[in-house]
């Protein structure tokens, strides 16, 4: 049964808010000389707002949102120091119609932005502010130009060409249609953007500065300009809280009490080996995100026309500036990674393992995954989801290597002993008089689905894997149905693969080597990731033995064998924007 329940949304990490007393930095990068300056006051406040949270617990459950409570409300963190760090804003202005409006000349050019890098900070004043920054714009405007509409702020910008961006007029120049890989701006300058949400059954991203605008500065301390910025990126974290076995540290089962999964392990040689039957328990080894999008949209999108019901959960609170979900840009491409690491520079690939804490405190940024469709906002085609890279093994830590070919369990030599025992493949070994014999499992080698053309990223059964002759052998001219002397009936080693392969497919824990992996649900039963969340899983369940890997330095479209009802894994996400929302995710294989 999955179980879900929420904590309330709240006010974005950032927000640009009117109350401040200190005295305002000046802007270094004032406009021009041609009209009388003007100015406006923009005070940043970095707020964890979680001394709103209790208050809003009843709230939360009028907007719908089941088990709203204080307990869940409370839960809140702050940012921490490379998240909030501002090290530069860049303001774009643009007048009624979204058009640029023009605020500093620069030579015989005008811009429609400012760029305020002086940065000062108060705080913080936990719980409620982490810091406080002031500033106070001066721009200057042609002669005869009207007085500018709105103000997007756009918190450490990539460096720009300098281009008059306009909000829905050219698509080349349009701020709405600017995308970029935002994770690569983690390292203390994350990028931030205003905060999207409806209001009124109208979208509303840019921030009015109208009757904002004045001649003097001291009338613009008095009425500061208000603005909720986000961050672009989402953040991942997960932690475990299974039972370690007493012998083995970060060694879990793979069964329940009324359930075990076992293996036969064949030890010794000659007619009585040694034959013993063992539990198999599982390792981590490492976790990433994987199916993650390789942009996104600088500001985020959404379509006014969304309600409550038809998305399944309350997703916009206007009243504090906030949507929670979005749409994502055209022409997307998603990310996957090996088991293991490789080399590969150039491919912008991760591997499942590169995280190797399963305590919190190591974390991933992805960027923001929601949905492709505008008019429905149905969950993403291909949700981001959380892979765990793992090894099967006994209770004392040693690997357990093992196929599995039906419903039985086997050595990998053994497999390749069935196989061959079954193919009906034989090979001549003297022409008079004639004598043939029966094709050996040394014959033979193992081929994932993948190398076969069984299966792709977009077909399934990656991780089967099946016989084919071995490189030794493969380049022998000539194979036989049977071994009967004068037989006139050949097989080419094409042909002999393919009767191979008509064999069947088989699974195969390559040293133990498994995955799995679960999709990061988002609010409601919605899956996907929104920026400016963090999505805190928690593995409380595991069962199975996940998804084989043969060959880890295959990348891995994640899938669940098809046949396998008995491996789930189940974890409980909490859903901070750097705020939290509690859910719980529930996978079978």
């Amino acid at each position: 049964m999955k179980k879900k329940h929420f904590f309330l949304p709240l006010l974005a990490a950032l927000i640009l808010s009117g109350c401040s007393n200190d005295e305002p930095v000046v802007s270094p990068d004032n406009g021009g000389t041609e009209g009388e300056p003007q100015y406006l006051t923009v005070n940043l406040i970095t707020a964890s707002a979680s001394g709103t949270l209790k208050s809003r617990a009843a709230e939360g459950q009028q907007h719908g949102e089941p088990n709203a409570d204080e307990d869940d409300a409370a839960i809140y963190e702050e940012g921490l120091a490379n998240e909030n760090t501002v090290n530069n804003i860049r303001f774009y202005f643009f007048d009624k119609s979204g058009a640029a409006a023009d605020v500093k000349k620069v030579g015989e050019k005008w811009q429609n932005w400012l760029d305020w890098t002086n940065i000062s900070e108060e705080g913080p004043q936990m719980p409620n502010v982490e810091k406080i920054l002031s500033a106070m714009l001066v721009i200057n405007t042609k002669q005869g130009d009207e007085q500018p509409d709105k103000i997007v702020a756009i918190i450490n910008p990539k460096e720009e060409t300098g281009s008059k961006y306009s909000l829905g007029g050219d698509a080349s120049y349009d701020l709405y249609t600017v995308t970029d890989d935002y994770r690569k701006f983690d390292s203390g300058n994350f990028v931030m953007s205003n905060s999207t949400y409806k209001e009124n059954d109208a979208k509303v991203m840019a921030v009015s500065v109208k009757d904002k605008i004045f001649s003097t500065s001291g009338e613009a301390l008095q009425s500061p300009v208000d603005i909720y910025v986000e961050r672009t990126v989402a953040k991942v974290r997960l932690k475990s809280s299974l039972t370690e076995t007493s012998t083995g540290s970060g060694i879990y089962k793979t069964f329940t009490d009324d359930k075990p999964q076992k293996i036969t392990v064949v030890t010794g040689e000659g007619e009585n080996p040694t034959t013993i039957e063992k539990n198999i328990y599982v390792k981590f080894l490492g976790w990433n995100t994987t199916a993650v999008t390789d942009k996104s949209r600088l500001i985020k999108e959404i379509n006014p026309n969304w309600t409550n019901e038809s998305l399944g959960f309350p997703w916009n609170w206007s009243e504090y500036c906030r949507s929670f979900w979005a749409v994502n840009p055209t022409g997307l491409n998603y990310q996957y990674g090996a088991f293991r690491d490789d080399d590969r520079k150039g491919e912008n690939l991760f591997h499942a393992q590169a995280k190797t804490k399963f305590d919190k405190t190591e974390w991933v940024y992805v960027n923001e995954n929601a949905s492709n469709d505008s008019e429905t906002g149905a969950d993403p085609k291909t949700p981001t989801k959380v892979i765990i890279a793992a090894q099967l093994v006994d209770e004392s830590g040693n690997f357990l290597e093992f196929a599995e070919y039906g419903s039985q369990r086997c050595s990998v030599d053994d497999l390749k002993k069935l196989f061959a025992n079954s193919c009906g493949l034989y090979k001549k070994t003297s022409s008079d008089p004639e004598t043939y014999k029966k094709i050996e499992s040394s014959d033979l080698k193992i081929v994932t689905a993948t190398e076969l053309g069984m299966a792709s990223k977009t077909q399934d059964g990656r991780y089967k894997v099946y016989i084919q002759l071995a490189d030794a052998v493969a380049n022998d001219a000539t194979w036989y149905p049977n071994n009967t002397s004068g037989q006139t009936v050949t097989l080419t080693a094409v042909k002999a693969n393919e009767a191979l392969k008509d064999l069947g497919s088989a699974k195969v824990w390559k040293d133990g080597y498994t995955y799995y992996y679960f999709d990061i649900n988002h609010l409601g039963n919605k899956l996907g990731v929104v920026r400016n969340h963090i999505y805190d899983a928690n593995i409380t369940t595991l069962v199975g033995l996940g998804t084989p890997v043969y060959n880890p330095d295959e990348i891995i479209y994640p899938e669940k064998p098809d046949s396998d009802k008995d491996t789930y894994i189940a974890a409980r996400i909490n859903i901070l924007s750097w705020r939290v929302v509690n859910s719980s995710v529930k996978l079978e294989w």
